[in-house]
């Protein structure tokens, strides 16, 4: 149901890009790059129910980095998504070595920031996750992200005594998800 939200909240936003793009422009042709549509489309909808964060096509134009931060989170995730096979590709001392190539920089920058993006969201689950144990209360199934749901039975199999993934576990198993 939460795949099934937000696929459509992500599909209305790209029908009013393209609409107000033909109003803008009602005697031209407007052409829209499906590949390309279809490959941002994915990784929103795969981002917003993953983290629980609204993506949209313009959320990527303007947006403004945290405080600490040079890229906002959306800006590291997917600058790490489309970087990917030069991340895993090129080894470690290369980014050294050739530090004065801004795409490695670039990439090593959106690793490095989304890894402590993602390990403050981690601690902020955590936090909230005791405040409402200790409370009483239970997150609604609906309203747990998938980033919550991963943090929650990894924290209630270290109740069982079953093992507990490390933080850096939990950093791998978000970007596998």
């Amino acid at each position: 149901m939460l795949l099934w939200k937000v696929t459509v909240s992500t599909l209305a936003d790209f029908f009013t890009l393209w609409d107000r793009s033909i109003a803008a422009s009602p005697s031209s042709s407007t052409t829209v790059p499906i590949n390309m549509t279809a490959h941002t489309l994915t990784l929103f909808v795969i981002a917003s129910a993953g983290f629980d964060m609204r993506f949209t096509p313009s959320s990527l134009d303007s947006p403004e980095a945290d405080s600490g931060y040079t890229m906002s989170f959306g800006q590291a995730l997917f600058h790490s998504i489309d970087n990917v096979f030069i991340r895993v590709l090129v080894p470690r001392w290369m980014y050294r070595v050739f530090g004065w190539s801004k795409t490695l920089r670039d990439v090593e920058t959106s690793y490095s920031e989304l890894r402590r993006y993602i390990g403050e969201m981690i601690d902020e689950a955590r936090e909230r996750r005791l405040a409402g144990n200790s409370e009483g209360e239970r997150e609604p199934e609906e309203a747990a992200d998938l980033f919550r749901r991963l943090i929650a039975a990894n924290e209630e199999e270290s109740e069982g005594g079953t093992g507990r993934l490390s933080d850096e576990e939990l950093v791998a198993n978000v970007f596998v998800s």
